[in-house]
Formats: structure tokens, C-alpha cells, sequence
């Protein structure tokens, strides 16, 4: 039996939140700054799943294989019965059919719902005197400024974690880990002027996606 992958939208909340860079100016004006204390980030350990995306020119590199691109979503997989746990299940994918393996968690019968996303890379401990929807600052290891709400219904002391900026790949047929593929962002309003170059980790989600760090 064939299954239907049903997008259901970019979701942000359950105390995880992305990231997103500060420029000078509006660095300048952080209230809540956390750059020069580490008492309050917390990194995570690497994912395996998660490479970083270098920026390219459109043509460049064009001879690598395409491959579909979106921003994180959640997803509702259909799961057959008779499903064993650990076999490939080909389910109706955006651009063809997509044999996937499904976690351990999935039961036969039932819609199974997966998160496409990046691995959080931080940890935040919400500051003394930030209430919910404040922002926050802090500089990454290579130096870059970054800039994050608070979630609603959290308070001082309690924490949440930060994912990156990144797009889901699905590899494309015919290549594996270690390969390069090309890609660019799919869905309404995205930027298909921006183009990207990334080399397909071990670690995939589902068997077939990886997440591209921006």
C-alpha cells in the first residue's frame, strides 16, 4: 500500500525556536544581551544529520544532481498495516514516490506525524528580567551575533532550545552520502534566486532528508 506524505506547515513553537543573525544596528539596540556571559548558553552536541549549505551562483556547479529543498515542516505519514518497523514504506512524495524508513515509533494503521527540521545546536537558560516574547542576543563560536525570542509561557530560570536557519534536502535518487547535490528553496515565497551546495551527511531523516544549515 502506498502512502501520501501531507505537508502541514513550518511550526516554531513547543519551546524550540530558529535562530536569525543581528545586524549592527539592530545589535546595538539589544536590551537583553547575553555576549558576554556563558552562564545562560548551553551547546549541544553536533547532529550528524546537519551540514552546513554554501551559497552559489545559479550555474555554478549546475552538473551536481538537483535536489528538493523546503523549509522545515511537520509531516503526516499514512502507515500501512502490516508495516514492520525498520522496512522501507514508499510514500507519495513531492516530486515522486519516496521510500522511506520510519522510526520505531510509527504503528501500523495509524498517521504517523514526523518534524523535518535541524537538530537544536543551543541550549537558553531565559534570563533574570526577560518575559516572554523578549529578545535575547548571543555571538556563536565563529563570532556571529544571533538574536532570539523568548517563547511565550517561559520564565526566568526555565529554558528552550535554538535550532539554526536550514532547509530540509531530500537526496535525490541515485545519490548517496558524500555526494554533492544542488538546491534552492521550494514553497510559496521562497527565494528560488538562492542557490545552494551541500554534501549529503550518513545520517539522513526518514532514511531519505537531511538538513541544510543556512
Amino acid at each position: 500500500m502506498l502512502g501520501r506524505l501531507l505537508k502541514r506547515g513550518s511550526s516554531k513553537g513547543e519551546m524550540d525556536e530558529e535562530m536569525r543573525g543581528l545586524g549592527d544596528q539592530e545589535a546595538g539596540a539589544e536590551k537583553l544581551s547575553l555576549l558576554n556571559s556563558d552562564s545562560f548558553v548551553t551547546s549541544m552536541t553536533p547532529s550528524p544529520n546537519t551540514v552546513d549549505a554554501e551559497r552559489i551562483n545559479l550555474g555554478t556547479s549546475m552538473n551536481l544532481p538537483t535536489a528538493f529543498a523546503m523549509f522545515p515542516t511537520d509531516v503526516d505519514i499514512a502507515v500501512p498495516e502490516g508495516y514492520v518497523a525498520g522496512s522501507a514504506h514508499p510514500v507519495q512524495g513531492p516530486s515522486g514516490i519516496i521510500n522511506m524508513t520510519l522510526p520505531p515509533t510509527a504503528e501500523p494503521g495509524k498517521t504517523f506525524r514526523y518534524r523535518l527540521r535541524a537538530a537544536p545546536e543551543y541550549r537558553i537558560e531565559v534570563p533574570p528580567g526577560a518575559a516572554a516574547g523578549a529578545m535575547v542576543s548571543f555571538a556563536r563560536p565563529d563570532g556571529r551575533k544571533i538574536s532570539i525570542a523568548v517563547p511565550p509561557g517561559l520564565r526566568p530560570g526555565e529554558q528552550f532550545d535554538v535550532t539554526p536557519p536550514a532547509l530540509i534536502v531530500l537526496v535525490p535518487e541515485g545519490s548517496k552520502p558524500g555526494d554533492q547535490v544542488v538546491f534552492t528553496p521550494q514553497g510559496p515565497g521562497a527565494p528560488t534566486s538562492d542557490w545552494f551546495r551541500a554534501t549529503i551527511p550518513a545520517d539522513l531523516q526518514l532514511g531519505v532528508y537531511f538538513a541544510a544549515r543556512l
